[in-house]
């Protein structure tokens, strides 16, 4: 199993107050996600979960099926407890994984750090292998 971790620096900084990105800035993420093509990816500082998820749908395809989403319910993959508020413009902290490789067994957030990024644990299997 690849796991990788990836800091994104205010991926969907909502304000414009940190950093803006282009769709070919967008691009380049996918590209790079593509290149690393792990079965975990860690990721920090996601403002808009909605921006990521469609990074990874261009990343996604031959054998590679990116989510923050837990597969079973449709649940974030991480620690906020309402990541798309709108009002906020807070980095938070998602797990990806690529559904192809890795099944989604449970998860929760882990006690400390800041609101909003507390750490996310998750307990995961290998397809392949069954680990």
């Amino acid at each position: 199993m690849k796991i990788a971790s990836w800091n994104i620096y205010w991926l969907g900084d909502r304000f414009g107050e940190h950093i803006k990105r282009t769709d070919a800035d967008y691009q380049t993420i996918a590209q790079i996600i593509k290149n690393i093509s792990p079965d975990v990816l860690a990721l920090e500082e996601i403002v808009d979960p909605e921006v990521m998820e469609y990074i990874l749908k261009l990343a996604s395809g031959n054998g590679k099926n990116y989510v923050i989403r837990r597969p079973d319910d449709g649940g974030w993959l991480t620690s906020d407890s309402n990541p798309t508020d709108s009002s906020k413009n807070l980095q938070k902290v998602f797990l990806c994984l690529n559904t192809e490789t890795v099944e989604f067994l449970h998860g929760d957030k882990l006690r400390g750090g800041p609101a909003g990024r507390r750490p996310f644990a998750a307990l995961l299997r290998d397809k392949k292998s069954g680990t």
